[in-house]
C-alpha cells in the first residue's frame, strides 16, 4: 500500500513488483519462525505461575499480543485482499463524511472515558526523575547548580510552574499525564482534519493510534500513565511543530516557519535527544523547501542560521534568568550528567534481528526516497510528510539505543499519519483501479491490527477500574506508600535541617513527602549508576561528617545502599530505626 500510495517509480514495476515482494515476506516469515530465542520467551511466558488460559498471555504480554496481532492482521489482509472487498470510496462518501462531521464531539466525549483511570496507576520509580528534580526545585536546589533531570530542563520548568496552580503529588501527576495523552490525541485529530481535510480519516487515524500508544501498554499490573517518559509530555513537542509547518505549506507566511524553528529549539532543552530529532526534523523540511524546486542554496542557508541563532538566544536567555534567580552562571555540565551513561549504553539492550520496528523503519525509508526522488525531478511534496518523515527515521534512533517495546510503541504515530496521508494521495492525486485493492488492503491490516490490540486490552484496562475510587486515588495517601509516609513526616517533625542525608531505595518520596532535599546532589539513588559514583558520596561523608545519616533498610536497600554502608560504618552507628530507614549518627 505505502509503495503504490507514495512511490510513482513502484507503477512502473506493475505486476513484476510482486514477485520480489512475496520472496522478501516470505524470508522474514521464515526468518522470524526458526528465531528459537523468541518460541523460548513465549514458552517460559506460557509456563510461568499465573498464566492461567492463553487469553491472560494474550492481554498482559507486549510481546506476544504485537506479534500475534501483526501475524493475524496480514492473514486477514490476505484473505480481504484475495476475496476483493476493497472499496476507498466508502471513505470519501458524503454520508459517512456527515456522519463524522457530527459524531466528533461525542467522539472526544469517548476518548476522555477511554483515557481516564480512576484509580490513577502510577509507577513511583518513573515518577521520581521528573517528581525528585521538581521537588529540589521547590526546596531551593536549582537546576543546572545543584541538581538535574535525566529527561531535560524546560519540562521540569513547567511542571515546576503547573505544580504551584495544582497540588504536587504522584497521583496529581499521573492525571497530568492523563491530560497530556488526551489533548495529544484531540490534537492529532486536528491536525489531520486540516492535512487531509477529512472527518472520516482523522476519526479513522486517532482510532488507530489510541490503541497502538496507549491500550498497548495496559495489563492487569501495567499502565501507559507508568511511563512519564514515554508520553507526550516527552515525544508529544512535535504536534505544535507539525501545525506550524502545515500553516506555512499552505499560507506561506514565514512567520510560521520561525514559529517551528522556535519551537524546535526550545524543545532541544525540553528533552535534549527528541529536542535533537525534532531539530533535525524541522530543519530538513525547511530547508527542503528551499531547494526544492528552485535549488536556493542561499535560503537554505539563512534557515539554518536562523536556527542556531534562535538555539543561542534561548541558551543566553535562560542563562540570564538563572543568573538572576540564583546568583551566578548555571553550570551548563550538569544538563547532560545523569543521560551521559545512557549514551554509553548504560541500558541498551540487543536489537532483535527481525521485528516489527522494521516495517515502520522501512515505510520512513520509502516516504524519503520519494521525496528525494521529487526533489531530483523538481516536484513539489507535501512538507508535513517530509516532516514526519525525517523525524519518524530519527525517532528511531532512541529505539535502536535501547529497543525496548516500550520505547518503539511511543515512536509509531508518524508512522500511521504517512499510511494515511499515502491512502489520501492515493485516492485524490494517483487513483488507478488495479491498486485500489491493495491499498484499501493494507489499511485494513492497519485498522485490524488497531482493533485487535483495542479487543483484547480494553477488557483488561476496564477490569482494574473502580470509579468510586476517583477521589480516594487523586488525594488520598495510598496503603503502599503509609510506611513511607509516616517516616516522612516524623523525619520533617524531628530534624530543622532543609537538606537530609538520605540513601536509601525511597529517597524521593521521603523528600517530597517531609518537603525537603538530599544532602547530597542527587534526587533519586537510581541515577546513581556504578560504585564509582556512589564512591563519591562515600568520601563526602567521610570528609564533611554530616551530624547524621539517614539510611534505608529492610525492602529499601540495594547493593548501592549496602556499599555506602560498609563505607562509613567505622564512623557512623544506627541511633534510630524507623519502618523504611535507619537513622545513623557518628560514633
Amino acid at each position: 500500500m505505502a509503495a503504490y500510495g507514495l512511490l510513482p517509480l513502484m507503477r512502473k514495476l506493475r505486476r513484476h513488483f510482486f514477485i520480489p515482494l512475496g520472496a522478501a515476506a516470505a524470508l522474514v516469515a521464515a526468518s522470524w519462525l526458526s528465531q528459537k530465542q523468541y518460541f523460548t520467551r513465549v514458552a517460559d511466558l506460557v509456563s510461568a505461575p499465573g498464566i492461567a488460559h492463553p487469553l491472560s498471555l494474550i492481554s498482559t504480554q507486549r510481546m506476544v499480543v504485537a506479534h500475534l496481532a501483526l501475524i493475524l492482521a496480514v492473514v486477514a489482509a490476505a484473505v480481504y485482499y484475495c476475496f476483493d472487498r476493497s472499496d476507498l470510496g466508502v471513505l470519501y462518501r458524503g454520508s459517512v463524511e456527515r456522519f463524522f462531521n457530527k459524531f466528533w464531539p461525542f467522539g472526544l466525549i469517548l476518548l476522555a472515558f477511554l483515557l481516564y483511570h480512576p484509580g490513577l496507576p502510577l509507577d513511583p520509580h518513573h515518577y521520581h526523575y521528573f517528581l525528585g528534580a521538581v521537588n529540589d526545585i521547590y526546596q531551593g536546589k536549582g537546576l543546572l547548580y545543584e541538581t538535574s533531570h535525566l529527561y531535560g530542563l524546560f519540562d521540569v520548568y513547567f511542571l515546576a510552574l503547573l505544580f504551584k496552580v495544582i497540588p504536587f503529588s504522584y497521583p496529581m501527576f499521573a492525571a497530568v499525564i492523563t491530560a497530556a495523552y488526551f489533548l495529544f490525541f484531540c490534537g492529532i485529530f486536528v491536525f489531520l482534519r486540516r492535512w487531509l481535510n477529512s472527518y472520516t480519516l482523522s476519526t479513522l487515524g486517532v482510532s488507530i493510534i489510541v490503541p497502538m500508544l496507549y491500550f498497548i501498554r495496559t495489563s492487569d499490573t501495567q499502565s501507559a500513565l507508568f511511563l512519564p517518559a514515554l508520553s507526550p509530555l516527552r515525544w508529544g513537542l512535535y504536534l505544535p511543530v507539525l501545525f506550524s509547518v502545515l500553516a506555512y505549506a499552505r499560507s506561506g507566511k514565514r512567520k510560521f516557519a520561525h514559529l517551528a524553528m522556535v519551537i524546535s529549539a526550545a524543545a532541544v532543552f525540553w528533552n535534549f535527544d527528541t529536542g535533537i530529532f525534532l531539530s533535525l526534523a524541522t530543519l530538513a523540511t525547511f530547508m527542503y523547501q528551499e531547494l526544492n524546486p528552485g535549488w536556493n542554496i542561499r535560503e537554505a542557508g539563512k534557515i539554518l542560521l536562523h536556527f542556531f541563532l534562535y538555539g543561542l538566544s534561548l541558551f543566553a536567555l535562560t542563562s540570564l534568568i538563572n543568573r538572576g534567580v540564583y546568583g551566578s552562571w548555571p553550570h551548563w555540565s550538569l544538563f547532560l550528567r545523569e543521560s551521559k551513561d545512557f549514551v554509553l549504553g548504560a541500558a541498551m539492550h540487543p536489537l532483535p534481528p527481525l521485528g516489527l520496528y522494521q516495517i515502520i523503519f522501512y515505510t520512513y525509508l520509502l516516504s524519503l526516497a520519494v521525496i528525494f526522488y521529487k526533489l531530483v525531478g523538481r516536484k513539489t511534496v507535501d512538507l508535513p510528510l517530509v516532516f514526519l518523515s525525517v523525524y519518524g527515521v530519527f525517532s528511531m534512533v532512541h529505539y535502536i539505543g535501547e529497543s525496548t517495546g516500550q520505547i518503539f510503541s511511543a515512536v509509531t504515530a508518524p508512522f500511521v499519519l504517512i499510511i494515511l496521508y499515502a491512502v489520501d494521495n492515493f485516492w485524490k492525486e494517483n487513483y488507478q483501479p488495479a491498486y485500489e485493492r491493495l491499498v484499501a488492503t493494507g489499511l485494513a491490516c492497519l485498522v485490524f491490527m488497531a482493533a485487535f490490540l483495542a479487543i483484547f486490552k480494553l477488557p483488561v484496562e476496564f477490569s482494574t477500574r473502580h470509579y468510586t475510587q476517583a477521589g480516594e486515588s487523586l488525594f488520598n495517601v495510598r496503603a503502599e506508600e503509609l510506611d513511607t509516609y509516616y517516616d516522612a513526616k516524623y523525619l520533617q517533625a524531628h530534624y530543622q535541617q532543609k537538606r537530609l542525608p538520605i540513601i536509601s531505595l525511597n529517597d524521593t518520596k521521603l523528600l517530597t513527602y517531609s518537603k525537603k532535599a538530599n544532602y547530597f546532589d542527587f534526587y533519586y539513588i537510581f541515577t546513581i549508576y556504578f560504585r564509582s559514583q556512589m564512591q563519591k558520596y562515600i568520601d563526602q561523608a567521610r570528609s564533611e561528617k554530616p551530624a547524621m545519616l539517614i539510611v534505608g533498610r529492610n525492602n529499601y536497600r540495594n547493593d548501592q545502599v549496602e556499599y555506602f554502608s560498609a563505607g562509613v560504618q567505622d564512623l557512623y552507628a544506627v541511633s534510630e530505626s524507623l519502618k523504611t530507614v535507619d537513622v545513623y549518627t557518628l560514633r
